[in-house]
Parts: structure tokens; C-alpha cells; sequence
């Protein structure tokens, strides 16, 4: 059946209260406390919920939500309703829930029993296993209901009986009950422990690649430097060599300034190279020009032949050089022929000849 307004309405009221009223739970859980609640007094309305000062063993003293009531139990075909009050510590959902057993006034706990002690704290397989958000308060009561339906914790109280005397309790909560806490302050630490070892881990993890990534860049840079350092050295090693070439040719320039300005003022007889070879008739002249073109031409294919072995010129334009080159050069060389021919029909012997 659904839960009660009022159930809603109270348990909003608690979890949100705030100042000396706030319970002690973490904000950021109260939404899945609640739930919880909810969840187990729909499933079993026999329970109710409300908040209890509870008194830990340092002397500390909060309020804690608990759901409180009966629970269904069937033993041999019979149904039975056992007392239960399910304290949830600070730590719920993370933690498991205190649970106890509570006599009525005419029943005992059974001595001996697998799971109830003498304090009627219940102890339980699921209890111990306990991890959010897989477990859950409805789940656990539907446990210890089979639980108790194999074996009942409690039995009617008979004639004449006498309570054993009270033994000390590891926990006391406010109006006389005993709280085991130290079982849940363990699981607490172990939590934590677990935890705080994974992000260790992960940062361990993290550090080790960032230190490897530092050194990986340790090294580039080292290298880098050694780059550097090797082409300023070869570049003042370049920088004196240009230098001493500078030095060499301002001392040329000043012995050529020297030469120049001691011979400025002698007359000198200057004549051209072609002054040197006096041609005897037109012919002559026209033989020595095309001689000229031809050992020129000559010259330019010699260098477009180196040029063609040093890669210098592709292979295309050498070839189309050589062509209008070679058709030059035949010209020129038919011309000289011509030219001879001619001079010996005319009968001269004294003109150019090489």
C-alpha cells in the first residue's frame, strides 16, 4: 500500500531541517536515505519511522532516523510478528543499519541464536556484505524475515523466569539499549582506507606519466641545444673566413687605388686586341670574323655540355640550344670556306690562315 503522507511529510521535515535540528547525514545522501525509508515501511507497513538520540561510547550524543515496528515471520505454518527497530548510523547508506531485536515484555531472546545476541543485536550475512547502492533496508528486512522464520529469535517468556544479570554492552543507546558500533566505525576505516589507496594509486599512476613526459622533454631540449650550439660554431666559423676574404680584398683595393693613381697621369699607347691582326683585303676580314664566331660557338656548347652533367639544364633546352648553336656554327664555317675559295681564285696568298 502507499506510504502516508504524513511519512513523506515528516521525513522531508527531518532531512531538510537545518541548524542545531539537521540530522547528520550527508547532504548530498539524504535524498537516498529517504528513499530507503519510504521504500521499506511501504513494503512493511508495520513500521513506522521516527528519529531517536542515540549515545555513542565516547559520550557523543545525535539523532538518528530509525524504522520501528514488527516484522512477519512463519514458523511451522504460523505467523508470527517480530519486534524490530533499524537505527541507520551517520554513515548510511554507506554503512549497514543497526538492528535490533525487541522483546516485548512477556518473551525473551533465544540464547544461542545464529544471528541475535543477548542484546538482541542481529547479525547477518547481508549485513556484513553490506555495499550501497547494490543493498537496501527492504531487501535486509525481507532477509531476516526468512532468517527468523527458519530459526525465531524470540520465545515466550516461562513461569518463573529469571533474567540473567546485564553484561556490559559495546555501544549504549539513550533509554538503555547497547549499540555494537565498533563493527560499523571498522568498516568505516576499511571504506576509507580502500579508497584513499585507489587515489593514490591513480595519482602514483598520473605522476609517473607526467615525470616520464618531463624527461622525454629533458632530453629534446638538451638535444635542441646541442643543434644550437653546433651552428653557432659554424657560423662563426663562416663569419672569420668572410672576414679574412673582406681583409684580402680591401688590401687588393688599396694596391689596385695605389697602382691606378700612380699610373694616372703616363701617357700609353692603347690599342685594341684586333688592332694585332691587319687583314689584307675584305675576305681576309670576313674569314677572321666567322673564325671568331666559330670558336665562340664552340665555347658555349662546351659549357652547355658541362652545364648538362651538373644537372644545371634539363635536358629539353639542351638540346634545342645545341640546335640553333650547331646550325650557327655550320653557317659560320661554310662562310670560311667560301670565303678561302674565293681568295685563292683571286690568287691572294698573303691573306688569314690558321
Amino acid at each position: 500500500m502507499p506510504v502516508s503522507a504524513q511519512v513523506q511529510y515528516y521525513l522531508n521535515a527531518k532531512l531538510t531541517a537545518t541548524g542545531a535540528s539537521a540530522l547528520p547525514y550527508d547532504e548530498r545522501l539524504k535524498f537516498a536515505v529517504r528513499d530507503q525509508l519510504l521504500a521499506v515501511v511501504e513494503r512493511y507497513p508495520s513500521l513506522s519511522v521516527r528519529d531517536d538520540p542515540f549515545t555513542h561510547n565516547d559520550g557523543r550524543t545525535v539523532h538518528l532516523l530509525r524504522a520501528e515496528g514488527t516484522i512477519p515471520i512463519y514458523y511451522m505454518g504460523v505467523k508470527y510478528n517480530i519486534p524490530l527497530k533499524m537505527f541507520l548510523p551517520e554513515a548510511f547508506p554507506h554503512a549497514q543499519p543497526i538492528c535490533y531485536v525487541t522483546p516485548t515484555s512477556n518473551m525473551i531472546i533465544k540464547p544461542g541464536h545464529s544471528c541475535v545476541d543477548g542484546s538482541g543485536l542481529v547479525r547477518s550475512p547481508y549485513g556484513d556484505r553490506w555495499s550501497y547502492p547494490r543493498s537496501n533496508l527492504t531487501e535486509l528486512a525481507g532477509l531476516l524475515s526468512e532468517a527468523f522464520g527458519s530459526e525465531p529469535p524470540l520465545f515466550a517468556k516461562p513461569a518463573g523466569y529469571v533474567p540473567p544479570p546485564p553484561r556490559t554492552s559495546p555501544h549504549v543507546l539513550a533509554g538503555g539499549l547497547s549499540v555494537a558500533e565498533g563493527t560499523f566505525k571498522a568498516r568505516a576505516i576499511t571504506a576509507l582506507s580502500d579508497r584513499l589507496r585507489s587515489e593514490l594509486d591513480v595519482l602514483r599512476a598520473q605522476s609517473g606519466e607526467e615525470a616520464e613526459r618531463l624527461l622525454t622533454l629533458q632530453a629534446e631540449l638538451a638535444r635542441r641545444r646541442e643543434d644550437i650550439e653546433r651552428s653557432l660554431r659554424e657560423m662563426r666559423a663562416e663569419r672569420g673566413a668572410w672576414e679574412h676574404r673582406i681583409g684580402g680584398m680591401q688590401a687588393a683595393t688599396v694596391a689596385l687605388e695605389e697602382w691606378v693613381s700612380e699610373n694616372e697621369g703616363k701617357r700609353k699607347e692603347t690599342e685594341i686586341a684586333d688592332a694585332a691582326f691587319r687583314p689584307e683585303d675584305p675576305l681576309s676580314e670576313q674569314i677572321l670574323e666567322e673564325m671568331a664566331k666559330d670558336l665562340a660557338l664552340e665555347d658555349a656548347m662546351d659549357c652547355l655540355d658541362e652545364a648538362l652533367s651538373a644537372k644545371q639544364i634539363e635536358l629539353e633546352p639542351y638540346l634545342e640550344l645545341i640546335r640553333e648553336l650547331s646550325k650557327e656554327q655550320f653557317f659560320a664555317r661554310a662562310t670560311t670556306m667560301v670565303a678561302r675559295k674565293e681568295q685563292r681564285e683571286r690568287g691572294v696568298s698573303q691573306g688569314v690562315t690558321f
